[in-house]
């Protein structure tokens, strides 16, 4: 899991290009395969076949970097990614934080679509750790309707702001049941750990956060193991 890509910043939520494209050198040379998450939610569905080592790059919050620093390496990689937006603050900046970084526009994101698959990550970017259901209910009603409206072509799959599912159990029964009710198909956490095949829980798949201050061992390690260190 990526947010920003940068020419040279590099921060937590910034990975500098370079760094990217010796991760995807490093996928690589491994035989991975990245996938869409829709290819995933077909094989948990219908069994579709997935290929031996498969992956999903993937990003948060569609920041304009993505497309201007991060496709162009995608495309000379030829791989697949999946960028997860909070539909709210498409074409305007990431008002959450301190709103200093512009988003894509919905006329940028369609020249993505050859390699990138675009998915849910909340309307309003608030944290569902808190939230009430009724809350939660209209924030993903909201995300549906807004990009049914703009006609965009979207995947049903989601990763939680924040990484954070409901606190209480009650209320993340619920959203799951909302997801099934909505066709949204998987759901993304954060949590350092790969996931093994066949999955458990289509709701609560886990992402390994890459950070800008990784070193390229501490990348490796990560996608070896979910982890930055031995342990």
């Amino acid at each position: 899991m990526y947010h920003k890509i940068s020419e040279t910043a590099q921060d937590d939520l910034t990975v500098t290009a370079s760094s990217f494209e010796a991760h995807l050198l490093h996928i690589q040379a491994q035989g991975y395969t990245p996938i869409w998450c829709i290819d995933l939610a077909n094989f948990i569905e219908r069994q579709t076949p997935l290929p031996q080592k498969p992956i999903v790059i993937s990003f948060d919050d569609g920041y304009q970097n993505n497309h201007d620093l991060a496709y162009p390496l995608l495309k000379k990689f030829g791989f697949k990614a999946t960028i997860f937006l909070p539909v709210q603050f498409i074409g305007k900046t990431n008002a959450w934080d301190d709103g200093s970084e512009r988003l894509m526009t919905y006329d940028t994101m369609r020249k993505m679509t050859d390699l990138v698959e675009f998915g849910l990550h909340s309307y309003a970017h608030l944290d569902y750790h808190t939230l009430s259901f009724n809350d939660i209910r209209a924030d993903v009603e909201r995300c549906l309707s807004e990009l049914q409206h703009h006609r965009f072509p979207y995947s049903p799959v989601f990763a939680y702001p924040y990484g954070s599912l409901p606190k209480d159990n009650s209320i993340k029964t619920n959203l799951k049941q909302l997801f099934q009710q909505h066709g949204i198909r998987l759901a993304m956490r954060i949590k350092g750990e790969t996931n093994r095949l066949p999955i458990q829980d289509r709701y609560e798949l886990r992402r390994i956060g890459i950070s800008g201050l990784d070193s390229l061992l501490q990348f490796k390690l990560k996608l070896w193991s979910g982890r930055a260190r031995w342990v």
